[in-house]
């Protein structure tokens, strides 16, 4: 696959306390967290070192949303996705949605992830 940009849509709203937040109920209740890409990509601290490592190694740009942020910074033309989180990949006016919240919650880890996002990449 030719990309242009990759688009992740997290399932959570953007700002330091929904980020607090987020992270507690990770903790205490991960089975009833709604964000399966923030599950994965992030610990309680941050995005992963693993993660971070493969964004910084893909050769295409990437941009990240939360849910609250599509109003504003959302790509021109694509209507607002139903259900999160979402990856897109962005390219010659089209959007083509590589991964949605059933194939994001199969991923039993960050390392299932990256192989299926890079399958998909290198397609």
């Amino acid at each position: 696959m030719k990309s242009s940009e990759l688009l992740f849509i997290y399932n959570a709203d953007s700002g330091w306390g929904n980020a607090l937040w987020d992270s507690l109920h990770k903790w205490i209740r991960p089975e009833t967290y709604s964000c399966s890409l923030c599950r994965l990509t992030h610990g309680a601290f941050g995005s992963r070192k693993v993660w971070q490592d493969f964004i910084d190694e893909l050769d295409l740009p990437v941009r990240f949303l939360h849910r609250d942020e599509w109003p504003q910074k959302g790509p021109e033309g694509l209507a607002a996705p139903r259900e999160l989180p979402a990856i897109y990949h962005l390219g010659q006016g089209k959007a083509e949605l590589l991964m949605g919240p059933e194939l994001l919650n199969s991923f039993k880890d960050i390392e299932e992830l990256i192989r299926s996002l890079r399958a998909k990449i290198q397609s």
